[in-house]
C-alpha cells in the first residue's frame, strides 16, 4: 500500500544572503503531499495553538527542511519538525506544519 498524496504543494526555501539583513524566501519548486488535523499525541511536540497546526505527509525522499515555507490552495504554512519513517513501501515523511500570523 502506498500513500496516495493528493496536494501540490509549493516550497519556500529560506534564503540565506548575507548580504541582507531580512529574512526572504525563494521558490524551490514543488511537492505532493496529504495535509491532516494534527492528532492527540502530536501536540506535545508541536508546543502551539492547535488550531492552526496540521500534518503534512509526504514522500519519504522529497527534499523538505524545517522553516521552509509551503503554500496550497491559497494558504500558508511553515514547516517544524520532520520525521522520516523507513517501512518498505510505507516510507514516507511527515512533518508538523503551522499557519504562521499574518
Amino acid at each position: 500500500m502506498r500513500f496516495v498524496f493528493e496536494k501540490s504543494l509549493n516550497l519556500y526555501r529560506l534564503n540565506s544572503n548575507q548580504v541582507k539583513t531580512t529574512e526572504e524566501y525563494q521558490y524551490y519548486g514543488q511537492i505532493n503531499g496529504l495535509i491532516m488535523p494534527i492528532k492527540a499525541e502530536d501536540l506535545i511536540l508541536s508546543e502551539g495553538n492547535p488550531a492552526k497546526m496540521f500534518k503534512l505527509y509526504t514522500g519519504y525522499e522529497v527534499d523538505l527542511k524545517e522553516t521552509d515555507k509551503l503554500t496550497c490552495d491559497g494558504v500558508e504554512y511553515v514547516v517544524r519538525n520532520i520525521k522520516r519513517i523507513e517501512f518498505r513501501a510505507l516510507s514516507h515523511a511527515e512533518a508538523i506544519i503551522y499557519k504562521p500570523n499574518s
